[in-house]
């Protein structure tokens, strides 16, 4: 067992720390370390045995967290390793059938003392791409994780309809998966303040007698929703009850019983649509509705096969819930794809690779100095910058003019609304707002667009909440700045608040974004900080 996420401040105050390799190879384990440990401060086991460091590390590794401001994940984590010296013949090792690229590496960080337990795992993962030679000669390899790499599907391969999952009469979509839906799509608000239903989802018609329909798989998984109004073809709908149920393969699914119809619903239409205004989609393990963003991005993480640092992701998501989706997917698709192709562009987060897992980091544009966790002071000795600052895009990067078009039919594929946000907006017009950071983007660097078509946005609020906050992201160059400081500040994480005071570069007190953490010796860090320009709060 390894300790939580990080050391805090009082752990890392005044504590020797080493960083650990460990390598799992030909049924044994080899163990280097970053710096000298004497025989009486071994790392032990739980029964107290000290464990055996086998040689140096030799240059300290690159060991570094970080995120990308408006990228949606890290890259992979891997640590490069030269000249390690194994006290054991790997050549004739790997002559006897032990593969060096099946061995598995772990890097972590021990604070002298601990029981071998606590320490803290940065990086698990195969040996990449090793070198050896002769006993005695220097060995070299790379530890990767790839911590993205998603070989999950949703929906499973089983959730579809075919003559095996039902009992039927006739089943006639065989193969067509089984929807996976979220949120309350069909039901938005037109420009007036009324509540409009239109074609939100598909239904799979997987029975049918003579020609009419009799039942609707209108999801392949539990549902809030009591009644659903089902529309054939993109006029006539009527409102049906729910049931929740399984098919014949134990897939849980949602259908709805056409027999029973009573208005005007035409039963030997060739498609169907349903409308969530009674309930919505998917639930959570608690029985909540999964809508907001954080819940959303949760549902389908856990059914990804990624690592997932469930406490970090559960302490981001009631920033991210503020965004609410509501939409459907029916084809096979990884979740992680999923996430970062439909979900993240819309979220004021990355999400990142961290020891116990991916977690998102969520930026706070909206960050004042009372949220600052921490002060890097340049004036008292304790943070020494480490090179210029330097701006993180460039003007033609800028983007001051949103669209976001949304609500769409789900039957003719035309989205109900739009929101633009834009520097001189047309006050009369209830689809356009304005911003105090579009007027100054615009004011720097003159109009520039961007647009973009939201299939999974039906929430007037969360339309121009995105639009807000992608204008704090874009609007504005944002700058870095790199200091080291002393091991202390290691508990800081990706993203926190923090102040900057450096009389040198005319700072006091400026709040920043924790941008990335890197090791630099075991006594010391390079901590990059990320300025976001905020003319309204820091006038």
């Amino acid at each position: 067992m390894t300790r939580p996420l990080r050391y805090t401040r009082s752990e890392l105050s005044g504590a020797s720390m080493v960083w650990l390799l460990r390598v799992d190879y030909a049924s044994r384990s080899f163990m280097f370390s970053s710096a000298f440990v004497p025989a009486d401060n071994l790392p032990t086991d739980d029964d107290g045995r000290p464990y055996t460091l086998d040689g140096s590390l030799g240059d300290m590794p690159d060991i570094t967290e970080a995120f990308d401001l408006l990228a949606s994940t890290s890259s992979a984590r891997s640590l490069s390793f030269r000249g390690l010296v194994f006290p054991a013949d790997i050549a004739a090792l790997i002559e006897a059938g032990h593969d060096l690229g099946a061995a598995t590496g772990e890097v972590s960080l021990w604070r002298v003392g601990d029981s071998y337990s606590d320490r803290l795992v940065w990086l698990t993962g195969p040996l990449s791409q090793p070198e050896y030679g002769a006993q005695g000669e220097p060995v070299a390899f790379t530890v990767e994780e790839n911590p993205f790499d998603d070989l999950a599907i949703i929906p499973s391969g089983q959730a579809r309809a075919s003559t095996s999952s039902l009992a039927a009469v006739e089943v006639t979509e065989v193969g067509e998966y089984y929807p996976t839906v979220f949120g309350a799509p069909g039901v938005y608000t037109d420009e007036a303040g009324a509540t409009e239903k239109i074609p939100g989802t598909i239904g799979v018609v997987v029975a049918r007698t003579l020609g009419a329909c009799d039942t609707l798989v209108i999801a392949g998984h539990q549902v809030a929703a009591a009644t659903v109004r089902v529309w054939s073809g993109g006029s006539v709908n009527e409102a049906f009850p729910v049931n929740n149920a399984s098919d014949l393969l134990g897939n849980t699914i949602a259908t709805v019983d056409l027999t029973a119809a009573t208005g005007p619903i035409d039963r030997s239409a060739d498609e169907f649509f349903v409308t969530w205004d009674n309930g919505g989609g998917a639930v959570n393990d608690v029985g909540g509705l999964v809508a907001g963003g954080g819940d959303l991005l949760e549902y389908f993480l856990v059914r990804s096969s990624l690592r997932v640092d469930i406490g970090r992701l559960t302490a981001a998501k009631p920033d991210l819930n503020r965004y609410k989706f509501s939409g459907y997917l029916n084809e096979a698709v990884s979740p992680w794809e999923w996430c970062e192709i439909n979900l993240m562009p819309l979220l004021p987060a990355s999400v990142v690779a961290g020891p116990d897992g991916v977690y998102p980091v969520v930026w706070r544009f909206d960050a004042v100095a009372a949220d600052a966790v921490e002060t890097i002071d340049a004036d008292n000795g304790l943070a020494v910058r480490d090179g210029p600052v330097s701006y993180d895009a460039e003007p033609i990067d800028v983007r001051n003019d949103f669209r976001i078009d949304y609500a769409p039919d789900a039957n003719t594929q035309k989205t109900q609304r739009f929101v633009q946000l834009r520097a001189g907006y047309d006050r009369s017009n209830v689809n356009e707002l304005g911003s105090y950071y579009a007027e100054v983007s615009a004011g720097r660097f003159g109009n520039a667009t961007a647009s973009k078509t939201v299939p999974i946005i039906y929430d007037d609020a969360t339309a121009r909440a995105i639009v807000s906050w992608q204008v704090r992201a874009r609007g504005l160059l944002h700058r870095s700045v790199t200091y080291t400081v002393p091991k202390s500040f290691g508990w800081l994480t990706l993203g926190a608040v923090v102040k900057i005071t450096d009389a040198d570069l005319s700072l006091s007190a400026r709040v920043a974004l924790v941008q990335a953490i890197r090791w630099a010796t075991e006594e010391t860090l390079s901590i990059t900080l990320l300025i976001v320009d905020d003319p309204a709060r820091d006038i």
